[in-house]
């Protein structure tokens, strides 16, 4: 089966996004490292929705707050109803990490929501065909032209973190069938043969496996 790229959209002026975490939550690089954290995730873990100040850095604001939330870290926060669905589907490899979300009137919302944290990531991208740049450590930063290898179409994964580029989750065209039909709010896909991380730039650059550059001295 397919695969294609899960996309969590914010429409401007109106959906929540989150950008921001409560203290006591740690080291929130690891929750894209493939690593199992639910023996140690901390109680009241607090996700408030961004809400511009004055003077202060300005993003796209609003206020519905949806099955899945956008946020700037490539998290995937989820609800009741999406949680369900992984859970059916017996998604392998996650764990469900529970979070409250704080409004942007300041208040708690009853509803439940958790970040699905994939506990292991999976090598999907063909390295040779793919075109994009990398970061220093060898991770994929931007993607103009993704190729997935083949051994992922046998793999029987149903979602998965990309290891190559851990921002990319990839979902199976039947679970992705099974979302759209039970109406999963601001999620979108992306055939994976039509990604691009800025679409504007698709197949512009060289192939993905040049050399990292040097660091910069300053």
């Amino acid at each position: 089966m397919k695969y294609y790229v899960l996309k969590v959209v914010q429409r401007h002026g109106v959906d929540a996004a989150i950008h921001r975490w409560s203290d006591n939550l740690q080291k929130t690089y690891r929750l894209k490292e493939g690593l199992s954290l639910i023996k140690e995730w901390p109680d009241n873990v607090i996700l408030p929705v961004w809400k511009n100040e004055q003077g202060g850095l300005q993003l796209p604001e609003g206020t519905k707050i949806n099955d899945c939330i956008h946020n700037s870290m490539s998290w995937l926060i989820i609800n009741e109803k999406f949680k369900k669905i992984l859970e059916e589907n017996k998604a392998e490899n996650l764990e469900f990490l529970p979070v409250k979300i704080k409004d942007h009137k300041g208040k708690i919302l009853k509803d439940e929501y958790w970040i699905a944290n994939f506990t292991k990531l999976e090598e999907a991208i063909d390295l040779k065909h793919t075109k994009g740049s990398r970061i220093m450590g060898g991770k994929i930063s931007t993607i103009e032209i993704l190729v997935l290898r083949k051994e992922l179409i046998n793999s029987g994964h149903k979602i998965l973190r990309v290891k190559e580029c851990t921002k990319l989750i990839l979902v199976r065209e039947d679970l992705m069938e099974q979302i759209k039909k039970d109406g999963i709010t601001i999620v979108e896909f992306i055939d994976t043969d039509k990604y691009a991380t800025f679409p504007e730039l698709r197949g512009k650059t060289r192939n993905i496996k040049r050399p990292p550059r040097p660091p910069r001295k300053f």
